[in-house]
Order: C-alpha cells, then sequence, then structure tokens
C-alpha cells in the first residue's frame, strides 16, 4: 500500500487506526467516506507527497499530522467535522482557533473572530 497514489476508502470502512497511512510518501489524494466514524492519530503523518484530502462525515480527527504534509493544497471537510475551513486554513467550528495552515498556502487573510492561533506557520 505505501507505493499507492490515490486511496478512496469503501463505504464499507466505519474506523481507520492509527497511523495507517503514515510514510506513503507517494500518496498524493486520499477520500474518507461518510461511513467512518472514528479516525486514529497521526492518519497520514509523513505523507510528503499528498496533494489533496478529502473527508465526508463526523468523524474527528487530530490534525498535527498535517504539518507533514508539505505539499497539501486542497482540503475537504464535511460541516459535521467539527472544524471548519475558511481561506483555505482550518478553524475550529466557531472560527475563533486558527489550527492549520497548508504550507501551500501563499496569503492568509484571518477572520475577524479568531482570538488564537494553535499552530506555527510559515507562510511565504
Amino acid at each position: 500500500m505505501r507505493s499507492l497514489e490515490s486511496i478512496e476508502i469503501p463505504d464499507s470502512v466505519e474506523e481507520i487506526g492509527d497511523g495507517a497511512f503514515s510514510g506513503c510518501d507517494v500518496l498524493k489524494e486520499l477520500i474518507i467516506p461518510e461511513s467512518v466514524t472514528r479516525i486514529g492519530r497521526n492518519l497520514c503523518s509523513e505523507c510528503t507527497e499528498l496533494k489533496r484530502f478529502e473527508m465526508h462525515g463526523k468523524a474527528k480527527f487530530d490534525t498535527s499530522w498535517l504539518n507533514s504534509c508539505y505539499h497539501l493544497e486542497e482540503i475537504i471537510l464535511s460541516e459535521e467535522s467539527g472544524v471548519r475551513i475558511w481561506n483555505g486554513a482550518i478553524y475550529n467550528p466557531d472560527l475563533t482557533e486558527l489550527i492549520f495552515v497548508p504550507s501551500g498556502l501563499k496569503h492568509l487573510i484571518l477572520p475577524p473572530t479568531v482570538k488564537e492561533a494553535k499552530i506555527s506557520a510559515k507562510i511565504e
């Protein structure tokens, strides 16, 4: 599986374990269906070529692994995911906390509601 470039999880899957795709350094796209209700820690850590992450449904996930996805360009999350995307970055549901900024993002305008940034991100 470490040589797959695109993975679309089938609807029959309900849980994804810790580090399921960790170290898949050629993975470029990961699509998680609504059927998945639990996602383990470090889902895609060290997936340095991941460009697109799409997740449907209510599963909560640890965002810390996103920092090692240096080529991440597109993140698509459902409203039920417990986070929101605004202007290309990930925030908590009420947009008061910045959680993640993709390294490929060149400009970031924060919503006026942000009170805290829990990440260290370099915007060039």
